[in-house]
């Protein structure tokens, strides 16, 4: 160890100045890797947190078309390992009849679908990690939208197709443990229920969205197939 201190000391006064900026590198690695994994932690426990409150589907369908619910109730019915089931309905409306602030959302590659509250999970919460909910009148907007567009809570959000023409004040923002990621192709937007139903009359597909939550252990493969 002596020799080892010995030879270290005598390498610093042949090569001071290479020394130096070596320990100042080392330095700032560990600097650099410290915060990485602080950061990531960070991250973690957030979307733990954010997923124990919203209970996101283990494993969701999307389906577009007619549907009929007693296929899905006879599967379900034959399957131990599946705990629970939801069929969301969602009316996607495109995004060039989607306004904000006079511009519409076309520039977004987004499927943008307006959906009510769900009961039995997969919640959509708010800013304070809350199960959210809005009134007649009121729309939930995606938080993605907020961050690219500066989207905030008492504008509004107008809904054109035709001649029909609705506008919604934006009451919360909403952050959805399933679609949240910029890279997620689909978001949601929350609506009232009679809202929702007038928007279905004017404007848009209906899109389902069958959602389940497995019982620990399952085989999500051999579910899937």
């Amino acid at each position: 160890m002596g020799t080892m201190i010995k030879l270290i000391g005598q390498d610093y006064k042949a090569n001071k100045t290479v020394t130096i900026v070596l320990l100042v590198f080392l330095f700032l690695s560990s600097l650099l890797l410290a915060c990485g994994l602080r950061v990531g932690g960070t991250m973690a426990s957030s979307s733990n947190g954010l997923n124990d409150l919203a209970q996101p589907p283990d494993y969701l369908q999307m389906h577009k078309g007619d549907f009929d619910p007693a296929p899905l109730n006879e599967f379900v019915d034959g399957q131990e390992e599946i705990q629970e089931v939801q069929v969301v309905k969602a009316r996607n409306i495109s995004n060039v009849n989607i306004r904000y602030r006079g511009d519409t959302l076309e520039s977004f590659l987004m499927d943008n679908g307006f959906v009510t509250q769900n009961q039995e999970f997969d919640f959509l919460l708010d800013m304070e990690n809350k199960v959210a909910s809005v009134r007649e009148g009121e729309i939930g907007v995606p938080v993605y939208y907020a961050e690219e567009l500066g989207i905030q809570v008492g504008e509004t959000i107008t809904i054109e197709d035709g001649g029909y023409q609705k506008s919604l004040t934006v009451s919360t923002l909403i952050r959805d443990a399933a679609m949240n990621a910029a890279l997620t192709s689909s978001k949601r937007f929350l609506v009232s229920g009679p809202d929702l139903d007038e928007l279905s009359r004017h404007t848009g597909e209906w899109e389902y969205s069958i959602e389940f939550l497995w019982g620990e252990g399952t085989d999500t493969a051999v579910l899937e197939k």
